[in-house]
C-alpha cells in the first residue's frame, strides 16, 4: 500500500463468516422503510464494506441482509 508516497506493509484479516447488527436513524417523512431496506440490500451487493469491496473493483466485502426490522 502506498500512503503519502511511502510504501508500507498492510495486513488484513480474512473473515469467512461474520455478523453485524446496527441501527439506522432516518426520517420517515423522506424515506419509506421498504425503500431503505432496498438501499441497504443493494449496498451489500454493489458497494460492500472494507478494502477490496465491489465499489473499489474488488471481490470481497459483500453482505446480505438477513433481518430488517422497523422499530418505532
Amino acid at each position: 500500500v502506498v500512503i503519502q508516497k511511502n510504501r508500507i506493509l498492510r495486513a488484513r484479516p480474512r473473515l469467512d463468516t461474520w455478523k453485524l447488527n446496527f441501527d439506522i436513524i432516518y426520517h420517515k417523512e423522506y424515506v419509506e422503510p421498504t425503500v431503505l431496506e432496498k438501499i441497504v440490500n443493494e449496498g451489500g451487493f454493489k458497494v460492500g464494506l472494507l478494502d477490496y469491496r465491489p465499489q473499489k473493483r474488488g471481490p470481497y466485502g459483500t453482505f446480505q441482509v438477513t433481518k430488517f426490522e422497523v422499530i418505532d
